[in-house]
C-alpha cells in the first residue's frame, strides 16, 4: 500500500489535489470530515464543551463555527482542542489504513489533512505533497468556503504552520498548478510499480 499525505494552508487547494488523486483511483481519507465526526462523539463533545463552555452547544451537537472562532482567538484553547480531537482522528485514520491494507496491498491512499505535519501524520506517508496558494487566494477561498470575515481568515491562516516549514518536508515544489502536474507524475510513478 502506498500512502500519500496532502497538506497545505487553509484555502491552499489541498482538496483539489486530493480529488485529482481520487479521480485516478486513490482512496482519500479526509481528516476534516473525520474531525467533524469526532465532534459528534459523546466523549469528544463533552471535553470540547468543558473547554469552551455551554455557549457552543447547538441542538444535540456543537456549533463548529463558534468553536473555531473561540479556538482561533486563543492559542492555548486551540492547542487544547487539537489535543482532544487529533488523537481520535489519528485513531480513525490508522483504523482505516489497516482495513484498506487488509483489502488490498496495492491500494493507494491519500491522507488529506490541513494539520498533517502538526499531528505527525506525515510520518505515515510515503509521499508528501504540500500545496501552496498566494495569501490573497487563501483568504478569498476561506471567506467564500467558510463564510468568515477577512480578519478571521487571516487569523486562522496565521495560526497554521508556515508554508516555508511545511515545504521542507515535501516531495513537491508547492504551487497548485505545478502540484497538479506533479500529481500526474507521482501517479504515473506509483502505478508503474
Amino acid at each position: 500500500m502506498l500512502i500519500i499525505g496532502v497538506t497545505g494552508g487553509m484555502g491552499s487547494g489541498k482538496s483539489t489535489v486530493a480529488k485529482a488523486l481520487r479521480r485516478r483511483g486513490a482512496v482519500v481519507l479526509d481528516a476534516d470530515k473525520l474531525a467533524r465526526r469526532a465532534l459528534s462523539g459523546a466523549d469528544v463533545r463533552r471535553k470540547v464543551i468543558n473547554l469552551f463552555g455551554k455557549t457552543i452547544i447547538r441542538g444535540a451537537g456543537v456549533d463548529r463555527k463558534k468553536i473555531a472562532d473561540a479556538a482561533f482567538s486563543d492559542k492555548n484553547k486551540l492547542r487544547r482542542l487539537n489535543a482532544i480531537v487529533h488523537p481520535v482522528v489519528i485513531g480513525e485514520i490508522t483504523k482505516e489504513l489497516r482495513a484498506l491494507e487488509a483489502e488490498s496491498a496495492d491500494a493507494v491512499v491519500v491522507i488529506d489533512a490541513p494539520l498533517l505535519i502538526e499531528a505527525n501524520l506525515h510520518k505515515m506517508a510515503d509521499e508528501l505533497i504540500v500545496v501552496k496558494a498566494a495569501l490573497g487566494q487563501q483568504i478569498t477561498r476561506s471567506i467564500d468556503r467558510l463564510g468568515i470575515t477577512k480578519e478571521d481568515a487571516k487569523r486562522r491562516i496565521a495560526a497554521q504552520m508556515p508554508f516555508r516549514e511545511k515545504i521542507k518536508l515535501a516531495d513537491n515544489s508547492g504551487a497548485l498548478g505545478d502540484t497538479l502536474r506533479e500529481v500526474e507524475a507521482i501517479w504515473k510513478k506509483i502505478t508503474r510499480g
